[in-house]
């Protein structure tokens, strides 16, 4: 049995942003039988976390320390745009479990 793929979400915060895109990421993932662990973080406290796949916006990906050590990094634009989540972040969930 393969493991579930980590996925954290990072805003600036870690509150309200990072929390209406793991709903989208959450959506996009049921809607593609994909089942993964979620989890939410400001980009200070990011760079402590594991996971698989980081997600943020570019200009937090810019200024967040250390987010070159997730192995995928997927920026997403706009948060409540399910459409621009499925079509980042599905390939890249395709390429980190073959």
């Amino acid at each position: 049995m393969k493991r579930r793929l980590k996925i954290l979400i990072v805003c600036g915060c870690g509150a309200g942003s990072s929390l209406m895109l793991k709903t989208g990421v959450y959506n996009v993932l049921s809607k593609n039988g994909i089942k993964a662990d979620l989890d939410v973080a400001d980009m200070l406290a990011g760079a402590s976390h594991e996971a698989d796949i980081l997600i943020a916006s570019p200009e937090v990906l810019r200024s967040m320390r250390g987010a070159d050590k997730f192995k995928t990094i997927v920026p997403i634009d706009n948060f409540l745009d399910e459409g621009e989540i499925e079509e980042r972040l599905i390939p890249e969930i395709k390429k980190a479990e073959s």
